[in-house]
């Protein structure tokens, strides 16, 4: 969507990094002066409280452009940003960022636009966090990974994550996570064994927690 110098000048600055399951891109407190692009896998955006209990803010998939500020200004991070599942990630410089957004308005406006849809998906997560039931959130989560968005990522059917992991970043008891999980799994839409979730229907599976492609 954007013209060959434009597309060339990113190209050439661009680092593409893999981000094995629970490392971390980048820490809580740390300079951010880069944009984030998610190719594939799930990333999420973690803090801890002083009591030690993790709390995930965000869930960035495939297509996820990062917050509002890293491109803008040189910001510290509010958050650790960790694989949930192995991971690729485009990362640019804020600079080029800002030097094209500067000298090219149709370049700043289809970014703005990317920006948007990231945040509407920051938005989505606060809303299914706050008003869905268990099993719907831990629905929407499996979706949000299983997903390949807009064509960016291969759909993960299989995906390669515990229960303890779930409850751990979702603030959900493991107790709760495993009664949401054996929900879905007797409705035929997931099978769960001890160190993977297979996604048996992606349909119902986003039929359950409302979960709408075209927000993304």
């Amino acid at each position: 969507m954007i013209d060959e110098d434009e597309r060339a000048k990113i190209c050439d600055n661009v680092s593409f990094i893999k981000i094995k399951k629970g490392h971390v891109l980048f820490r809580r407190g740390e300079l951010v002066d880069n944009v984030a692009m998610i190719r594939s896998g799930i990333l999420w955006c973690e803090r801890t409280s002083p009591e030690g209990r993790n709390h995930v803010q965000a869930v960035m998939g495939p297509g996820f452009f990062g917050h509002f500020a890293w491109p803008l200004v040189k910001s510290l991070a509010n958050y650790d940003v960790k694989a949930v599942i192995d991971a690729e990630v485009f990362v640019i410089p804020g600079a080029i960022i800002r030097y094209l957004m500067d000298n090219s308005k149709s370049f700043a406006a289809r970014y703005t636009g990317l920006m948007i849809r990231s945040h509407e998906m920051l938005e989505e997560y606060t809303f299914v966090m706050s008003v869905y039931d268990k099993v719907q959130k831990v629905a929407w989560i499996l979706s949000i990974i299983a997903d390949g968005y807009r064509g960016l990522s291969r759909p993960i059917m299989n995906i390669p994550i515990t229960q303890v992991q779930l409850a751990d970043n979702m603030g959900m008891t493991r107790q709760t996570i495993n009664k949401s999980l054996q929900s879905l799994s007797d409705t035929g839409i997931i099978n769960v064994s001890k160190s993977n979730i297979n996604i048996l229907d992606l349909g119902r599976l986003k039929n359950i927690c409302h979960f709408d492609d075209h927000v993304y």
